[in-house]
């Protein structure tokens, strides 16, 4: 069992983060507002959690993402959209993601939520539905 006092000092450095790390505007635009929570254990799989979680912080495999740290030179979707290559994109508009997206729609119907990047990305009842998103986008090859 963890110990409090670590998790609570674990929640004080990314509180630390989120206010103050320059690479964290996207994870500012997801959550308004910090605040600590319980830890989803939900997850398909630890490589989706993973590339979730690096979506979301902007450090995933999103091309925008990789074109902003130098690691890739465009940012136009990996599919061939002419669109760059953002959570938005992927979420709500890419049409290689229809089946994904109709899921989520279905899971968002069931649930009452709007289908949104953020319902999507931070909605716990959604991680696991969201992860498949991510899964797909890394077997993409370039």
């Amino acid at each position: 069992m963890i110990n409090h006092c670590v998790i609570k000092a674990l929640f004080q450095d990314l509180d630390r983060c989120w206010q103050k790390y320059e690479g964290a505007e996207q994870t500012r635009e997801l959550h308004k507002q910090w605040r600590g929570t319980s830890i989803n254990l939900n997850m398909r799989s630890k490589m989706g959690t993973s590339l979730l979680h690096g979506a979301c912080c902007g450090t995933g495999v999103l091309r925008c993402d990789l074109r902003k740290s130098g690691l890739m030179t465009t940012d136009k979707c990996r599919n061939g959209c002419s669109e760059k290559e953002t959570l938005k994109h992927i979420i709500l508009e890419c049409p290689q993601f229809d089946k994904n997206r109709a899921k989520l729609s279905r899971e968002c119907a069931s649930l009452n939520l709007d289908v949104t990047v953020n319902n999507a990305l931070c909605h716990p009842c959604l991680h696991l539905v969201t992860e498949e998103f991510f899964v797909a986008l890394n077997e993409k090859k370039d």
